[in-house]
């Protein structure tokens, strides 16, 4: 038991994000770290540098190679606050605008990240201040993370961005 909760806690800690630019306006909606979907998380080291080092932004509306790539462009759907156990998340669903075929890589839950917080539920008035921040509810993905996600997650740390 002790052996598995070290593995979890200390070596697959290791996270694959998609945000948009940094001057995006989503990037002034967060509480402590970027906006952001998560491709995938708790994994180790080598797993991660592995899926990050073979994602390519660009990618093909359809799967015909005659077709020219495009960046990544989506709309935010539906706010939702989420609960795993002590750890609470407000996110927008997305919906992918020019892509008739998701990658491969694409999560089958795709949520852009906005608010987390630990212990206390997310209150209505960080609800709606989120919701009444919100500029704009499109944007074009254009970076890739790979984070460290141990401790709190103010001190979540970037490794790589491409």
């Amino acid at each position: 038991m002790y052996l598995y909760l070290y593995l979890y806690l200390y070596l697959y800690l290791y996270c694959i994000w998609l945000s948009p630019h940094p001057e995006h306006p989503w990037y002034n909606n967060t509480n402590g770290f970027i906006p952001h979907i998560s491709l995938k998380t708790n994994l180790n080291y080598e797993a991660a540098i592995e899926m990050f080092d073979n994602i390519n932004l660009n990618v093909k509306p359809y799967k015909h190679n005659y077709i020219n790539p495009v960046p990544i462009n989506i709309k935010l759907e539906d706010l939702t606050i989420s609960k795993e156990e002590d750890f609470h998340s407000l996110y927008y669903t997305v919906k992918l605008l020019n892509l008739i075929t998701k990658p491969s890589w694409w999560p089958s839950n795709a949520h852009m990240s906005f608010f987390y917080k630990y212990d206390n539920a997310i209150t209505n008035i960080e609800k709606q201040n989120c919701v009444s921040n919100i500029l704009t509810y499109s944007g074009i993905l254009s970076k890739i993370h790979l984070v460290k996600c141990k401790d709190h997650f103010k001190t979540w740390e970037i490794i790589k961005t491409k």
